[in-house]
């Protein structure tokens, strides 16, 4: 969990402006407009916002640059307490900053579930390029540092019900890090630890009382050392409670499920305990396997028409194996569908396998590695626009 940032050391270097437009999914919703300073810091930077449309948050946009082409912007997204930034990263999103002052859009994984009235925080991780200050304050929010940030934020709407509703959300997500932002599925050397977070959320219109949380794991119910359940959930307010757990061998599928106000939700998780020689690895990089380029676990950002490759390493153990590929796609609603076989590989003798694909519409894909003797990598995703 993040702890509150601390001061930003701050330095203002007066730089031209760029006027470069954000491209973006989504519907512009919030703006600050970028001023004559940059921010440089030592530490963690952070812009806390309001929500203004209720659908999915899927792009932010920051306004600054680099002094080389090494620094990327890491950013994430958590909740808000007392004005600062609190919580797990709800999403998380990289980009490589410009040489040159200018716009950089960033796409979040995954894309998070809005309503308006709901606070926000930026968060840009330590090690970060220059990012301007605003041109004049925010009435939503506050920055980190004398003055509030440039930042866009992009938001795909969802139609808004004629009567009142309420709604659960909960996300599962675990990691093999105390501080991990986590995914749906983690491979792990059985009896070691694995790091669980859950969510739940109100993204309707009305508070919800009576909150129950089951787990299929550690007896059904919550560990003691989660907080209390509110006594009402207020719109737009959110609980989270992060645990560990000893990994089992094998595939284990945890599923948790909140109900309130006569609303339910569920979450799942996979936890796939195997030897420590077993755990599968899966990066992705621009371009056919033949192209330059580094495989990373970040989701990429491609023009339509062009591949994605992505590679998994089983270890040489696994060499001659048949692996099968599965891919899932993301709905106009934000939701994932299942996973489903599409087609499957050999892994050579160093046990890599890899799988090229391209979309020439709008898409998110996510995909993931499987031996038909069930050890299977976490999913990767790529988007195209």
């Amino acid at each position: 969990m993040h702890r509150r940032l601390r001061s930003a050391l701050l330095a203002l270097v007066v730089l031209p402006l760029s006027t470069g437009p954000a491209l973006a999914i989504g519907t512009l919703d919030q703006e600050v407009l970028p001023g004559g300073g940059a921010a440089a810091s030592f530490g963690a930077m952070s812009q806390t916002f309001t929500v203004g449309m209720t659908g999915d948050l899927d792009t932010i946009s920051l306004y600054g640059n680099a002094w080389s082409s090494g620094p990327v912007w890491n950013v994430s997204i958590t909740a808000v307490s007392a004005g600062a930034p609190t919580g797990p990263n709800l999403a998380t999103g990289s980009a490589p900053a410009p040489g040159s002052p200018d716009w950089t859009d960033i796409a979040l994984t995954p894309a998070l579930p809005v309503t308006a009235g709901l606070q926000l925080a930026i968060v840009v991780q330590e090690v970060t390029p220059f990012w301007y200050v605003g041109n004049a304050p925010y009435g939503g929010g506050s920055g980190n540092v004398v003055a509030d940030f440039a930042f866009r934020t992009f938001v795909t709407p969802r139609p808004i019900p004629t009567t009142e509703f309420a709604h659960l959300v909960i996300t599962s997500r675990v990691s093999t890090t105390t501080d991990g932002a986590g995914t749906e599925s983690v491979s792990i050397a059985a009896s070691s630890t694995v790091y669980r977070t859950i969510t739940i959320a109100n993204g309707g219109t009305n508070p919800l009382a009576g909150l129950t949380v089951t787990d299929s794991g550690l007896g059904g119910v919550l560990p003691a050392s989660c907080p209390a359940l509110p006594s009402s959930l207020p719109v737009g307010g959110s609980y989270t409670c992060k645990f560990s757990e000893i990994a089992k061998a094998g595939t284990t599928t945890y599923t948790t499920t909140a109900a309130a106000g006569g609303e339910t939700a569920t979450g799942h998780v996979v936890v796939i305990g195997t030897s420590a020689a077993m755990i599968p690895t899966i990066g992705s990089k621009h371009g056919l396997p033949s192209a330059p380029g580094v495989y990373t676990g970040s989701t990429k950002v491609s023009a339509l028409n062009r591949y994605v490759t992505w590679q998994a390493d089983f270890g040489a153990a696994r060499a001659g194996e048949r692996v099968g590929v599965q891919v899932a796609t993301k709905s106009a609603d934000g939701s994932w569908g299942p996973f489903a076989g599409l087609t499957s590989r050999l892994a050579d003798a160093s046990g890599i396998v890899r799988f090229s694909w391209r979309q020439s519409e709008a898409a998110w894909s996510s995909v993931r590695f499987i031996l038909d003797s069930g050890p299977r990598t976490p999913a990767a995703q790529a988007r195209w626009r």
